[in-house]
């Protein structure tokens, strides 16, 4: 059994960050180490095309158990961008988060995560990784079967992780928008989960052996919670016994037991096969321990002496299936081991029925007699197999025999199960799946169909019921179709069939698996009785046959549902028990990778994200759902269910987008689903029994229509919302005042006081859908994006409105008056005008010189001048074409190379100390005389003792 999973959390010891041109560094790192509400703050503010530097954490003291395996590692941070001027954030894209440290598989350390939001908001980022593991077994033989699983496991290896170099590393991209601000982080940690390494024994050996005999024993190793740890097994030989070879290498110890390696690092197991010699009778014990965990078996011998004849081994193959048609040849191969052909003349070959035999390639035949025999020389052997031609003259099964010589013969060696040569085609039930199920089903994945058989009889006939090979089973077919005789062909053309049934009139279960391939359809085939034996003593009744994935190896000791998925029919249910006020661990049911060719946001719109599931509980459970994107983003919904009956639960639908907005959905590729069920009640029984099939999604879509002009509202594309456009109004340049001359007050750039009215930009569009529930949905959807939030003093905060015929322009508005809406049909025609306070558009891009220049805009402007190299303590800097001039005293240490940066705006000075990176308010010493300066037309700065680096200004057209 797999051991439970365990989770451990810890935040880092050690914080550190880059350096580098354009970066900006953060303050208070130690901060991070925690989650109190401390911060780090980003010293400076971050300029366009500024980057903030990358924070590295590590020392996080984990200590994993020795041979522990990691299933996932979770990096949680929170963070957030802060605004400088109100409401104009900066555009800072989403991180990179790298694990960082010795040891770690660079193909799963850097994944995207999230961008920082306007508020402090939480973050994460998972890896689990994924891989094949081949499952074989053996026997004490030495024949062996494979088969091939998907399992998840993690990749850092624990003494990765307890090392103190490991740890995570924030990236983050520059800010790509003239808008000014700051990044802020709360905490950094990480959550470990991880589970034990478990290990087990099965010693496959004969347990009477005789002495001075060779005993083949296999001693499979089992690694059931699939970790990588490499154990090391101690192997305690029996009392009076000698290794007489293995096919590993393996270290003699003082105290005469050996040591074992097994290669047993990220699969199920391992096999040692060994050989040994007794050589003394006695009872004695081969017994094996792994020394991480002290997983322990052994095996009792019950040696005896030799007896006289042959002293080498004397096994014959264990009994092999053989099918043949009644007086139809068939080729056998005699498997004779070297060790008896090197002690006999001949071996014997024992039949319980009449057969024939042919030596010379089927041109006579020999006729054998039931219960009797026939010889074949051992010099016809060559690498111990001779083969030969046989008949069998009777229907039924004939068992063969081998002895050596004239020795007694073993148990049966060979079953021939002979098929009359008339039986024709049993009676068949076969099932093609319809395109709509094979849509479910994913092109070279192993999948398994099942189902519950039942064979009736009257049970004075059941002796009446033969093995045939393909009667009285399951068979899947998944091949090239047929266009005629499609029954008897895809019955000839199968090859994939499940065991026969072995009890008569009860039910007993059946299952095929095969690998889809989707060129070709599926068929299921139920067959009976074949028609020339007993079709109608016989009566074959099926369940609804069951197809779904072959299953991951899972951890068995967390509460979680086995989902079964690509449902065929609705007898395929999931079941859990949950105890009371505990709740499942989150399993995916849905990932939403689309086809490439089906574009989101540019011709198709999400319009809603549905999804229903069919439920019954023996108590009252709550079931939650979340919707996962690519960068951690969560939406949720959740549903109070209480029925012992079944019903279709609905979570979401249409206009229902979790949360998240149309822009947040124009790809959906990556995004998942997840269910968990929960039991929040004090139920009587102590836990609830619950069964949940059917899981279905629906993505509601709706067509984009394209349009002559585009308009966006804080970046969201109002095509999405069904809103058709017809040509806006908007006002462009200065709308002034008459009384402008007559009119008091100061000329600085505030729209009122630069006497520019307030302007207004008239929206006419369309909405269309097809009914007048979806239009008004899509009207109220629309209303939703037009108007304005409100802050915490209930003021509206402004929306940002762009159209594709301005480019690079931006307006500001307020909607504070309702829509003029006409109905006509379950069309809607609708008229709304929003308030442009400023008066006019912004630029979206910054405009940067150096102390020469010219505001192209319609409206003057306040700089934010930047000067470095202060060489007295007065600076002053003159503009030319205005005569404005600009004095500050500067009372600190000018051989210092710092920076001082003047905001006209606010009216706010700051002097950035280089050598750490800290800003000081110093608008205490500018001159009270000073110009804070307005610009319109060309400009020209000419400073004193210091040197204009730049100076920025957003321009309004």
């Amino acid at each position: 059994m797999n051991s439970p999973l365990a989770t451990i959390t810890k935040y880092p010891t050690s914080v550190t960050q880059s350096s580098g041109t354009n970066q900006i560094q953060f303050n208070n790192l130690a901060n991070l180490k925690n989650s109190n509400n401390t911060y780090a703050k980003s010293k400076d503010r971050l300029h366009k095309n500024n980057i903030p530097s990358a924070i590295t954490a590590t020392g996080f003291n984990f200590n994993l158990p020795v041979g522990s395996e990691i299933t996932n590692i979770k990096v949680e941070y929170a963070h957030q961008k802060i605004d400088y001027t109100k409401n104009k954030y900066p555009s800072i894209a989403a991180s990179t988060i790298t694990l960082v440290g010795s040891g770690l598989s660079s193909s799963f350390t850097s994944a995207t995560g999230a961008a920082p939001t306007k508020s402090m908001t939480a973050k994460t980022k998972s890896w689990t990784g994924k891989t094949s593991m081949t499952v074989q077994t053996y026997s004490a033989t030495g024949s062996s079967s494979t088969v091939t699983k998907n399992i998840n496991y993690s990749l850092p290896a624990y003494t990765n992780v307890n090392n103190a170099s490991f740890g995570v590393k924030i990236t983050y991209p520059k800010n790509t928008s003239s808008n000014e601000g700051w990044i802020q982080l709360k905490y950094i940690r990480i959550t470990i989960t991880y589970k034990l390494s478990s290990y087990s024994f099965k010693i496959l050996s004969k347990s009477e052996v005789e002495v001075d005999k060779v005993v083949p024993v296999s001693i499979n190793m089992n690694n059931p919670n699939i970790t990588r740890y490499k154990p090391s097994v101690i192997i305690s030989l029996p009392e009076n016994c000698i290794l007489q070879s293995s096919e590993r290498s393996l270290t003699q110890n003082q105290d005469g037991t050996y040591t074992w390696n097994p290669d047993i690092s990220n699969v199920y197991n391992d096999v040692l096969n060994l050989e040994l010699v007794f050589t003394d009778d006695c009872e004695t014990s081969l017994v094996v321990r792994e020394t991480l965990n002290g997983a322990f078996s052994q095996f009792l011998y019950v040696v005896s002496p030799t007896p006289t004849g042959y002293t080498e081994e004397e096994t014959f193959d264990s009994a092999e299936v053989i099918f043949a048609i009644n007086n139809q040849s068939f080729d056998l191969e005699i498997n004779v081991p070297e060790s008896i052909l090197e002690n006999a003349s001949n071996i014997k070959v024992y039949t319980d029925k009449d057969i024939a035999y042919s030596t010379n390639n089927g041109s006579s035949f020999s006729n054998v007699s039931a219960s009797s025999s026939f010889s074949i020389p051992v010099s016809r052997f060559v690498d111990g197999v001779y083969s030969l031609k046989m008949r069998s003259r009777d229907n039924g099964i004939t068992l063969l025999s081998l002895a050596a010589d004239s020795d007694q013969p073993n148990s049966e060696s060979y079953i021939i199960k002979v098929i009359p040569a008339n039986l024709g085609y049993p009676n068949m039930s076969i099932i093609k799946l319809s395109d709509d199920e094979l849509s479910n089903l994913a092109d070279g994945v192993n999948y398994i169909v099942s189902s519950e058989l039942k064979v009736i009889v009257d049970t004075g006939n059941s002796n009446l019921f033969v093995d045939y090979y393909r009667n009285f089973r399951l068979g899947v077919y998944n091949g090239p179709d047929f266009d005629e005789n499609v029954e008897t062909n895809v019955f000839d053309a199968c090859k994939e069939w499940s065991s026969v049934m072995t009890l008569l009139n009860e039910v007993e279960e059946r299952s095929v698996n095969f690998v889809y391939n989707s060129e070709y359809p599926v068929y299921i085939i139920i067959t009976g009785d074949y028609s020339g034996a007993n079709p109608l003593q016989f009566t074959m009744e099926y369940s609804s046959p069951l197809l779904y994935e072959v299953n991951e190896l899972a951890t068995t000791d967390c509460i979680l549902p086995v989902v079964l998925k690509d449902v065929i029919a609705q007898e395929n249910i999931a079941n859990v028990s949950i105890p009371n006020f505990k709740s499942t661990n989150p399993f995916v049911v849905f990932d939403l990778p689309l086809d490439e060719d089906f574009e989101t946001g540019d011709s198709m719109a999400v319009r809603g994200i549905e999804l229903n599931a069919v439920v019954s509980a023996s108590e009252q459970i709550g079931i939650s759902a979340t919707l996962k994107s690519p960068n951690g983003e969560i939406g949720s919904n959740s549903f109070i269910f209480n029925s012992e009956n079944e019903e279709t639960i609905s979570m979401g639908g249409m206009f229902d987008l979790w949360g998240f907005s149309i822009s947040d959905m124009v790809n959906l590729s990556d995004w998942e689903v997840e269910m968990q069920l929960s039991n929040n009640f004090n139920n009587p029984n102590g836990e609830t029994e619950v069964a949940i099939s059917d899981v279905s999604l629906t993505i509601h879509f709706m067509k984009v229509d394209q349009q002559v002009v585009q308009c966006f509202i804080n970046g969201e594309d109002t095509r999405w919302y069904g809103m058709f456009l017809k040509l806006p109004e908007i006002p462009k340049g200065l709308k002034m005042d008459a009384k402008y001359i007559t009119n008091e007050g100061t000329d600085v750039n505030v729209p009122i006081k630069q006497n520019i009215q307030t302007s207004e930009i008239k929206l006419t569009f369309g909405v269309h859908g097809c009914t007048i529930f979806e239009t008004s949905q899509l009207l109220s959807e629309i209303t939703k994006l037009i108007v304005n939030e409100r802050n915490s003093l209930d003021r509206p905060i402004p929306n940002i409105i762009e159209f594709s015929h301005f480019p690079g322009e931006h307006w500001e508005y307020i909607c504070n008056e309702t829509f003029d809406t006409e109905v006509e049909a379950v069309d809607y025609e609708t008229t709304v005008k929003l308030e442009v306070p400023a008066g006019t558009s912004y630029s979206n891009i910054d405009s940067i010189t150096g102390s020469k220049g010219v505001v192209k805009g319609v409206a003057k402007v306040n700089p934010i001048i930047t000067v470095t190299n202060i060489t007295s303590d007065t600076v002053e800097i003159f503009e030319s074409n205005t005569e404005q001039k600009f004095t500050l005293n500067y009372p600190f240490d000018v051989t210092k190379v710092n920076t001082v940066e003047i905001n006209c705006i606010y009216r706010k000075v700051k002097l950035k100390i280089d050598d750490d990176d800290t800003e000081i308010d110093i608008t205490a010493y500018v001159d009270f005389n000073s110009d804070w300066f307005i610009l319109q037309g060309r400009f020209s700065f000419t400073p004193s003792n210091c040197v204009v680096q730049s100076v920025r200004f957003n321009e309004r057209r």
